[in-house]
């Protein structure tokens, strides 16, 4: 269902907006946090995080962090760890990269080739998988992490590729682009790509292709 362009404007004037948590925090038992542009930059905390979770845990108050991050959960804790949050102050973690460790059980005694800089990607941790080189053999395909430099037309002959395979293609990280301190690079914006070169390739006929984004499943 769409939303008439009227009705966001009538939404969107009804959010409140307040400058910390303080004045809502008795209302609610439980907060998720976004970890990425919320908590830290990729890079460094935000200022006033830890304060504000410490406030939180104080009053007894669930925390839930969520996070678009390729990497499984206990990655996550030990990341979040290593920039100063410490596991005292949360209480759980989901991250896309969990989820898509759990949709590449699917294709245990499979083969996955992966496209980017990440080439073994934790999420196939404990999974049996083999991460091949070439997408030739595979039976899926896996975007975790792209390089800075990477661009949607330098990948282009590797879409190409998967596509006349007809690979399925999983993407870890939804996050249409990544913010590292500031440098910026591709994530979802490369499946994206492939999910209209399949549009035009299918030509509106059945498929048993499937196109998984974490969070989205596009049929």
């Amino acid at each position: 269902m769409r939303i008439s362009q009227r009705r966001l404007v009538q939404i969107t004037n009804n959010i409140n907006i307040y400058n910390g948590l303080e004045m809502i925090a008795e209302q609610y038992d439980a907060f998720i946090f976004d970890v990425w542009g919320v908590i830290h930059n990729g890079v460094s905390l935000y200022p006033g995080v830890l304060e504000c979770l410490q406030a939180l845990r104080k009053k007894d108050k669930q925390i839930l962090m969520l996070s678009n991050s390729p990497s499984r959960a206990k990655y996550m804790v030990l990341q979040l760890e290593t920039i100063g949050v410490q596991k005292h102050l949360f209480d759980f973690v989901v991250t896309s990269g969990e989820s898509t460790h759990h949709a590449l059980q699917s294709y245990s005694g499979k083969n996955v080739y992966c496209i980017g800089s990440d080439n073994n990607p934790n999420c196939l941790d404990g999974i049996d998988i083999k991460n091949i080189q070439s997408p030739d053999d595979a039976d899926v395909a896996l975007i975790c992490e792209l390089g800075i430099n990477d661009t949607v037309e330098g990948l282009q002959n590797t879409l190409e590729q998967c596509l006349n395979k007809n690979l399925a293609l999983i993407c870890a990280n939804p996050d249409k682009v990544v913010d590292i301190g500031g440098n910026y690079i591709l994530a979802v914006a490369l499946s994206l790509t492939y999910m209209k070169k399949w549009a035009v390739k299918l030509n509106g006929m059945e498929n048993r292709m499937r196109l998984f984004m974490i969070g989205h499943l596009i049929c």
